[in-house]
């Protein structure tokens, strides 16, 4: 059997990219990067604890949080606000990079590490047969920490053909065997996983190497 890899993905994978791209012509308002803001403070405890000035988020969707457009950027809940200015400046980095195969703007794989990854809303997006050459892909760009989020339900969201666009929904236990077995390869890596089901958030740390 052939390893999957970012070379050599899935034929699944390709196609869920071109139904992503779909989505995110329709507009601002789609994949904008609104998952992340009831986050904002858990990453930001995070990287004030492992001092981490540069940070890559890895399945960005448009990104818009770190942009001059924050302040329009919504919460998916009602009762959160929206952030008065850019995450780069709210969390004090000197170094950071949207990526997001499905949105051209930052659809060029990053160059270099990072002290810090992020990966919020994304992993439940991919193929299962992608999700070990993804994840460690995430993993061979940090330097100290990744902090994942993953939803473990069905999503609102429909592709055009009436498909869920989480592809992948697992118990947290799941995520938590896949994602320990993946960072024993990268000792010195501290990974904050939080698997989120309908009113229960699960959260976990994981230690490299153990």
């Amino acid at each position: 059997m052939i390893k999957l890899s970012r070379e050599n993905p899935s034929e699944r994978y390709e196609e869920l990219v071109e139904k992503y791209k779909t989505i995110h012509d329709k507009g601002l308002g789609y994949f904008n990067g609104k998952s992340l803001l009831k986050y904002i403070s858990h990453v930001q405890q995070k990287l004030l604890v492992h001092e981490c000035k540069s940070l890559l988020d890895y399945g960005s969707g448009k990104g818009l949080l770190y942009t001059d457009q924050c302040s329009e950027v919504y919460p998916l809940l009602s009762g959160g606000k929206p952030i008065s200015r850019p995450l780069q400046e709210l969390w004090n980095l000197t170094k950071h990079q949207c990526y997001d195969p499905a949105y051209e703007e930052h659809s060029v794989k990053p160059k270099g590490k990072f002290d810090a990854v992020i990966s919020i809303d994304v992993l439940e997006h991919v193929n299962e047969d992608d999700l070990e050459w993804v994840l460690n892909e995430i993993f061979s760009y940090s330097t100290k920490m990744v902090f994942l989020n993953i939803a473990c339900f069905k999503a609102a969201k429909h592709f055009e053909d009436g498909e869920n666009v989480h592809i992948s929904v697992f118990n947290p236990e799941w995520w938590f065997v896949l994602v320990s077995d993946i960072m024993k390869s990268y000792p010195g890596i501290t990974t904050y996983l939080l698997c989120e089901k309908v009113g229960h958030l699960s959260d976990y740390v994981i230690k490299g190497g153990e």
